[in-house]
This record gives C-alpha cells, structure tokens and sequence, in this order.
C-alpha cells in the first residue's frame, strides 16, 4: 500500500514540477492562453462562448488546464475562439463560432477542444473572427469571417470550413488583423489582403482587396503582425516598419498621420519581435528589453500610465524579456527564465492574476522564480532534509545537516510553482520550528537551494 502511495506521490510531483515554466504565449480578445514546457495547455479570462474550453462558460480569473494531454505545440487565440495544433500536426478548435470561425461546417459553439478534420499536417496559425493556416506544404487555408475579403478568396461569404486561398505553396506566415490579412513567403516577400481603410494593406491605396496582392518589391521580410487598423513589420536587417491607422500613435513614427505604406521607425536595427493589438505595438529587442507604444487607456502600454504614445516607449528597465503576444487591449510576455507576466486591461481576468482590476506595468503570473526542478539532487547524499508532521498545519519542524557554509534556502511553493514564502537556512539546524503563512488546504512544494545548485523537493500536504 505504501509503495503504491508512494508511486502516485512521485507520479503527480513529477507532471507539476515538469509544468512550472512556460514555453509560449498567446493573447486573445479578452483571454489569455499559454503552453507550457511540458506540452499542457493553460487558458484564463472570458468564457462567455466556451473558449477556455473547460467543458464551462464561467469566467477564469487564473491559469487553468485544458484537458489532461501533452503533445500541444502552437495555440492562436481569435476574439472569441481559439485554434491550436498538437505536436503531431492535427488541427483542434473550439470556443465562438457565428462566423464559422472554427472550421467545423457550422455555426454552434464548442466549450471543449474539437480536432477540425483528420489532416495532421498544419505548421502555422492565426486567428481573429476568422482563422488562417498553412499547412507543411506551403498551402494557405482560411475560413470564418468574411465581410471585407480578408481570407482572400475573391469573395465576402463566410467560410465555415477550411478553404485553400489560391494555388500558391509558398506560404510562411500568415497574420490575422481585424478586417485584414498580412503574410510572407518562404522568399521574404510580404503580402496583403482584406480591407484596407486607413492603409493598413500598405499598398499606397484604401482600395480593398480580396485576394492577396504583393506589397512593394522587398525581399527581406521577416515577421509582420496586423493590428485592429494598423501593421507592423520587421524586416531581417532589425528595422521595424508601419502603415496604416495612426491616430492614437501606433505606427510609432512621431506623428499621428496615416500611412499608406510601409515607413521606418527610428533607425535602430535590433529589433527581434513584434505584436499588435486595439491601436497600440508592443516589441522586444535584441537586448531583451521591452517597448510599447499607441493607445493607453487601460495601461496597455505597461509604462505604469495611461498616456497615449506615437514613439517606441521602453517598458522598464529589465533586459530578460524573450516573447511577447498582444491581445486586444491587454498583453503578455515571458522572461528568458520563462516566467510569465501580463499586464492591461482586466476587465475578464485576461491577465489572470485572481482580479479583475487593470494593471498599468507587467505583472508576475506565475513563480518568481521558474527554475527547473527536480527530483535529483546534485549534491552528496549526505545532505539531509526532513520535514515534519506532514499533514501540517500552522507549522513545521526542519532538521537539516549540510557541510556547505553558504546559507542555503528553503522555498515554499503552491503546485503551479509561485512562491509563496523563503526561509533561509543555517548549516547544522535541527528540530527548528518554521511558521508557515497562512494556506488553504492542499498540496505544497518545499525546494531546497543550497551553494546556488537545485536539490531535492518535499511535498508538504496543509491540513487544517
């Protein structure tokens, strides 16, 4: 009996250790989803339609798991849907769906994840009311929301199911806007279609077009993002490029003029990635530092104010920001220790911080530290650590040996790897009483770090 105890016991330690830290992030309309190292899939904020896709339409206000599966690889949240691909290729939806925006050939809403078809050769995913994909082949599908054209298949009807747009199998990426579609080629050649009131298509008109249409002659394009009523794009030489709305300063180039084709902003050439939402840019930099600028009435911006923006703004002063992903007026982004922070308007819980409240300046959604760890220890096995009682409740007694002379570390942890207290620790403690906070009933985790090396972990149960 105990060693089964015992094998379960590892069995649940090991699937949330290995969970901890986050591997990508994607920002919807009024929701949130990430990836973590470990392959699940975590969604919070709005639920209105099922998008969480938690089998519920209650609101989310904190990371949750979606199903109990492993192998998802790439997530595309739309306003209301999401789209996502698991590691064998397969094409799963679910969420809003009065545009046909989830593929499925109706109009009925799914609050669970769906496989779209059997294929299990799709690389590529964008989404807004409507959903564009590329496939392995180069081949670019689309379906949803139709009305300006912007899937690209010469009409404005509604797709319910997925369509190939054109012959073309060159296709590299694919980038959903509001009403219009922005891609590259696998030759650096960045093409548009949709509508394109304001410019946003940058083919120096406000003529609509409903199949795609080669913008300029480059063929260094990179990475391109289409905003509600703007575009941004990076080209492989790190300059960053805009067109199209600017009226709150969300091309970035000092002015609140329009622009009806691509324009330079600034002339710094280390700029590494971009992403777009309601009038407002976000962008990070070679250095790993963080830059907004646009609409900021929510805070969007992360700047710690509410203050529109027409120049690339430093959020900041941190230099370990590695990706970020715009929603609708909120944002979130990962740290090169990939620990997750968001920041913006909260209406939802899109942040998923436990709130509703608007956070003007990034925010820690997850552990302070996201260390990896382990089950292993790299340190002589004389080095014991024992805990007791486990249950506990307001307390527990350390008796810990270790002929290191640094002061080592205990931290106290809850499941998804926040930490929630640190207790330094003395060489040579025995029997010594540690107060613990006060914690709702459950699992915790207790890591000791000795000499900056990770070590063993404890599972500490609260029963009060």
């Amino acid at each position: 009996m105990k060693s089964n105890l015992l094998a379960l016991i590892i069995l649940v330690l090991n699937f949330h250790l290995n969970a901890q830290c986050w591997k990508s992030i994607k920002s919807g309309g009024n929701q949130t989803s990430a990836i973590r190292t470990d392959g699940t899939l975590w969604l919070w904020g709005s639920n209105f339609y099922g998008q969480i896709g938690n089998g519920t339409s209650t609101l989310q206000n904190t990371p949750i798991q979606v199903g109990t599966t492993n192998n998802w690889d790439k997530i595309a949240n739309g306003g209301d849907h999401l789209i996502a691909i698991k590691q064998d290729g397969s094409l799963w939806t679910w969420g809003r769906n009065n545009f046909g925006q989830l593929g499925n050939g109706t109009t009925t809403p799914l609050n669970t994840p769906t496989q779209l078809g059997t294929a299990t050769n799709w690389q590529y995913i964008s989404a807004q009311d409507f959903t564009l994909a590329i496939k392995t082949n180069g081949t670019l599908w689309g379906w949803g929301w139709n009305t300006n054209s912007q899937l690209g298949d010469g009409t404005v009807i509604n797709k319910l199911s997925p369509i190939q747009i054109g012959l073309a199998n060159d296709w590299k990426i694919a980038e959903a806007g509001y009403e219009h579609s922005l891609g590259i080629k696998t030759d650096g050649t960045l093409w548009a279609f949709g509508w394109n009131g304001n410019g946003r298509l940058g083919d120096n008109t406000t003529i609509k077009r409903s199949t795609p249409i080669q913008i300029g002659n480059d063929t260094n394009w990179l990475m391109v993002s289409a905003g509600y009523d703007h575009s941004i794009g990076l080209k492989t030489d790190g300059t960053l490029w805009a067109w199209g709305r600017n009226n709150y300063g969300q091309l970035g180039d000092a002015t609140n003029f329009d622009r009806l084709s691509p324009v330079q902003i600034g002339t710094d050439t280390d700029w590494k990635e971009i992403s777009t939402g309601f009038s407002f840019t976000t962008a990070l930099k070679n250095s790993g530092t963080l830059w907004a600028w646009g609409y900021n009435v929510y805070g969007n911006l992360g700047d710690n104010t509410t203050i529109n923006k027409n120049t690339p703004t430093q959020v900041g002063t941190e230099t370990t920001w590695s990706s970020l992903s715009t929603g609708f007026v909120h944002s979130a982004a990962l740290k090169s220790n990939k620990t997750l922070h968001a920041w913006g308007h909260n209406l939802n819980s899109q942040l998923g911080d436990a709130s509703n409240v608007d956070k003007s300046q990034p925010v820690n959604i997850s552990s302070s530290n996201c260390y990896p760890l382990s089950l292993d220890s790299n340190l002589p096995n004389s080095i014991v650590l024992r805990v007791y009682p486990n249950p506990a409740q307001n307390f527990i007694y350390l008796s810990y040996n270790s002929n290191h002379k640094e002061t080592s570390k205990l931290n106290l942890t809850d499941v998804f790897g926040r930490k929630i207290i640190s207790y330094e620790l003395k060489n040579y403690v025995n029997n010594t009483q540690l107060i613990l906070p006060s914690l709702t009933n459950g699992i915790y985790y207790l890591q000791l770090i000795e000499n900056s090396h990770h070590t063993k972990i404890h599972i500490l149960e609260i029963n009060n």
